[in-house]
């Protein structure tokens, strides 16, 4: 069981009570709860996050083939940024309209209103799409003690840890994988109200990601993914379900493996997960899957899988190319900021997942059932029900480690919004304790490291789509949205051709893809390529891949309102070159549907500050 709060950084002289209300849950009023401010224990509170001030100068300059820009959401009521911390789970619904111009920037807003605790006794339930596209709720809940004040310690982080070594899951030995399944079943034993319970953890991911809380005195949901918030809050999350374990089995160097889908060898679902007798063995998942490479090519609506060396090849190049096509520009792999005090509108907030959400987004469409509601990987609901949910998640971790290491572990936002954002979960020792994101960038400081913190390229060089003899015609994208039945061509202009190579290193090339209209919970998924313009309005072929967008199937909390709206940043300088477009004034993007429904609100490209100083 977790919860999390939000709380400023400014410390009363008293600590404050979160009084009940009537609740919505099944659980009974509640008396008040006690909440202690946080702060750091003995030297911890000088403890801080060696920050190197990424560059934010430079002129940003935007080109467009769209219409206008969806508006930004404001809050009728206006704080010192600094005074705000993100609370439960620390992260909100939305962003603070990034999906136009400045999107990516690492902007600090002048002013953002604090978001009030939620009402822990008002969580209610949350809600999954059924294959009918209705809202089925569910309840994630965790069964609070509210017979006694919870008092909310901040985490005490232990002094000189034994680091433990999280490990591939398919190069565990017997005595490793008879470890792992003994503490998964002794935590599959317990009683399903303890904090420690199986259910209660797998329910963290269900209450945090299908908005079973509101923001206090509001109806906008409280939400982990798509944002900066997405890695972090995971990052605790599996920090402490490793932690519990290792109390379980009364091993303090007890580490989760890893799918490690990124190496040759690891790409197969490992087979520790397989075995039907085995505490670790789901059986609501995709078996047709069980013996191929993991395909991060995958969407529902197409099935073929193409021969396996094929797959591979691709997936290293899909991997490879997150890392060299963010590294200048953070918020590309991490996600959009998003803020305390942002009110994000269903019809106007453009939640901007980053490069590696959108890839952690394909093994859960891969391992889920492929029958609709795809639980439960395949949901976010019910994903961390499946084992395999914390070897993905674990592996993504990781890929997070591999990219700070190549950016020389530079603080990815020097921005107090995202260091600041804090979560609360129950610890290994049954306490409620509370944690900042400013404390999780460096896994040796948790106690953790990974056996390979590296990944190896790909052995040959990205590969473009095959021209073909047959152009295709292009204009500008125009005013109107467009629905994405068929590939979207669109010529689009291009801010500076020809730039020094010095130019290159301050300012990043985005291409955005904007007003990405989410019409049903289906799973989505397109993918968008790149290429030259040739004779001024022709195109051949499809061009070099450039990324995706990816959805797992997910009720999003619009109450009846207008569609959720949706971003896609990808970091395009690279590709230019490779495909000999430097000087050209324009590019031909085309956006290709694989599966889902949306509509697409337009598409630019900007120069963003490179953040690698």
């Amino acid at each position: 069981m977790a919860m999390t709060m939000l709380l400023t950084n400014t410390v009363p002289s008293s600590s404050t009570i979160i009084s009940s209300s009537s609740s919505s849950s099944s659980y009974a009023a509640c008396p008040p709860i006690k909440i202690k401010y946080l702060r750091r224990p003995g030297n911890c509170n000088n403890r801080t996050t060696s920050i190197r001030s990424s560059s934010g100068a430079g002129e940003k300059s935007t080109s467009t083939s769209s219409g206008a820009e969806a508006a930004g959401s404001s809050s009728s009521t206006l704080v010192d940024r600094r005074n705000v911390l993100l609370g439960i789970g620390g992260g909100f619904y939305g962003a603070t309209a990034l999906g136009g111009a400045g999107a990516g920037i690492n902007v600090q807003s002048a002013s953002a209103a604090p978001v009030q605790p939620p009402e822990l006794t008002a969580c209610h339930s949350a809600n999954y799409p059924d294959g009918y596209g209705d809202a089925v709720p569910v309840a994630c809940c965790p069964p609070y003690d509210f017979s006694k004040p919870i008092n909310i310690q901040p985490y005490q982080f232990p002094a000189n840890p034994r680091i433990r070594k999280r490990q591939p899951a398919h190069l565990l030995s017997q005595l490793e994988k008879d470890r792992f399944k003994s503490a998964i079943a002794q935590m599959k034993a317990l009683p399903r109200s303890h904090p420690w319970s199986f259910l209660q953890q797998a329910q963290i991911h269900c209450a945090y990601c299908n908005e079973a809380y509101n923001q206090k005195g509001t109806n906008t949901p409280l939400q982990v993914h798509f944002s900066w918030i997405f890695l972090p809050w995971h990052r605790y999350y599996l920090y402490f379900f490793e932690r519990i374990l290792g109390k379980i089995i009364g091993d303090d160097t007890f580490a989760l493996p890893y799918w490690n889908y990124d190496n040759p060898d690891g790409m197969k679902i490992p087979d520790i997960y397989l075995d039907p007798s085995s505490s670790l063995y789901n059986p609501n998942r995709n078996s047709s899957h069980y013996n191929d490479p993991l395909n991060l090519n995958y969407s529902y609506d197409i099935e073929d899988q193409p021969p396996p060396a094929d797959v591979v090849q691709k997936n290293l190049e899909y991997i490879d190319l997150m890392f060299k096509n963010t590294l200048a520009v953070p918020s590309l792999f991490m996600g959009s900021p998003v803020r305390a005090g942002d009110t994000p509108t269903a019809g106007t907030a453009n939640l901007t997942s980053g490069f590696c959400e959108n890839v952690h987004n394909v093994p859960h469409m891969w391992v889920g059932n492929v029958e609709a509601p795809n639980t439960d990987m395949g949901n976010f609901f019910s994903a961390a029900r499946d084992m395999l949910f914390y070897a993905h998640h674990t592996n993504i971790d990781r890929l997070w480690d591999i990219y700070r290491n190549k950016r020389g572990n530079l603080v990815e936002f020097n921005d107090p919004d995202w260091l600041d954002a804090t979560f609360i979960f129950y610890d290994e020792n049954e306490k409620v304790v509370s944690v900042k994101v400013r404390d999780c960038l460096n896994v040796n400081d948790l106690g953790y490291a990974f056996k390979d913190n590296t990944f190896n390229l790909p052995t040959v060089q990205p590969r473009a789509a095959p021209m073909t003899t047959n152009p295709k015609q292009i204009s500008d994208f125009g005013p109107v949205p467009r629905p994405l039945t068929e590939t979207i061509r669109v010529s689009v202009t291009r801010p500076k051709p020809s730039r020094t190579p010095s130019e290159k290193a301050a300012m990043a090339e985005v291409l955005f893809v904007d007003n990405i209209e989410i019409l049903d919970p289906e799973p989505i998924r397109f993918d968008v390529y790149v290429n030259k313009v040739l004779q001024g309005s022709y195109t051949f072929g499809q061009g070099t891949f450039a990324g995706s967008f990816s959805r797992v199937r997910h009720n999003h909390h619009t109450t009846g309102g207008p569609n959720v709206m949706a971003g896609l940043q990808l970091g395009i300088q690279g590709i230019l070159d490779n495909i000999g477009a430097d000087a050209d004034p324009n590019i031909a993007v085309n956006i290709v549907p694989r599966s889902g429904n949306v509509r697409i609100g337009g598409v630019h490209i900007e120069l963003l500050p490179a953040q690698m100083y």
